[in-house]
């Protein structure tokens, strides 16, 4: 039978008023293959190539709420978390230029404030000048080797001090044989040594020694009186590491045996760490006998 003769069969027959409910069971022609079939109206309803739906879910940023009848949705993109682009970011995206970079402007001076220095323009060259004792500045590899060499809370140039001293009313008797002579304390005290390092007394040698920090200029400062057995001159004289020091000495003289005699001693020398003072004393004669009554020396730093 023709397929449009089949289509017009159909239409005369079909009950648009049936007279019982249609349960799925009623058998109705199909054309398939080129040739008329029967099919009941399940086969039609409930036939599927993968089956039937039960339940949809989602992968982020696609959520569903499941089910046989779910909704579906997407959630809007975070900056950590991909999903929707909205209408405004959007809009921002389209006013981005292509290739454009963020925050990128164009330098065109830099500027220094001391003690900063800039040689200015779009390329400058960045310094800083070296501090002296008028302006703030940078520090030196040396300044900073001499800084690390200063104790905390140190004062400017301390004093040293060094004296030590005898005195015998009695009288104490040298025999003088030149002015090589150490001068011995026979019996008297060492004295005060005050700042520690700077200058000690050497018992044992009876004599001044410069501490491992107390090199710089001293002021040397000695007072003496006796007597000489035979009237003479008497040479007192500092010494330094047995080096006479002509300008610390002092040359009185007597006219009568037994004769009292003062003098002192009064100058500048500069001192090293680990330098010896002594004090010394000689005649003019080849031999004489010089008895202290008294005797003072003391040494102070004033400069570094």
């Amino acid at each position: 039978m023709p397929q449009n003769d089949i289509a017009t069969h159909i239409a005369n027959n079909i009950d648009s008023a049936p007279a019982a409910t249609i349960d799925g069971t009623e058998r109705i022609a199909v054309f398939k293959a080129g040739a008329l079939q029967q099919a009941s109206v399940n086969d039609l309803v409930h036939h599927s190539g993968s089956g039937t739906v039960t339940g949809v879910s989602g992968t982020a940023p696609i959520a569903s709420t499941g089910g046989a009848a779910p909704v579906i949705s997407i959630a809007a993109a975070t900056t950590s978390v991909p999903g929707s682009m909205s209408a405004a970011d959007k809009t921002k995206l389209d006013g981005v230029a292509t290739g454009a970079t963020a925050n990128v402007g164009t330098v065109t001076g830099v500027t220094g404030t001391a003690p900063v220095v800039s040689s200015g323009g779009a390329a400058p060259a960045i310094s800083i000048s070296a501090a002296t004792t008028s302006a703030a500045g940078s520090m030196s590899a040396a300044d900073k080797t001499k800084l690390d060499a200063i104790a905390a809370s140190a004062t400017a140039n301390p004093p040293s001090y060094g004296g030590c001293y005898e005195f015998n009313e009695a009288g104490s008797a040298i025999t003088l044989t030149s002015n090589a002579s150490v001068y011995q304390w026979i019996t008297g005290s060492a004295g005060t040594v005050k700042g520690a390092g700077f200058v000690t007394w050497d018992d044992t040698g009876k004599k001044l020694v410069v501490g491992a920090s107390g090199a710089g200029k001293y002021l040397v400062n000695v007072i003496f009186s006796g007597t000489l057995a035979t009237h003479a001159d008497i040479d007192a004289v500092i010494k330094v590491n047995a080096n006479i020091q002509n300008n610390l000495r002092s040359d009185q003289g007597t006219k009568e045996d037994g004769e009292y005699c003062q003098g002192s001693i009064t100058g500048l020398v500069t001192l090293a760490a680990s330098d010896e003072v002594s004090l010394c004393f000689g005649s003019n004669q080849n031999t004489n006998t010089w008895t202290v009554k008294h005797v003072n020396m003391t040494l102070v730093r004033i400069d570094t």
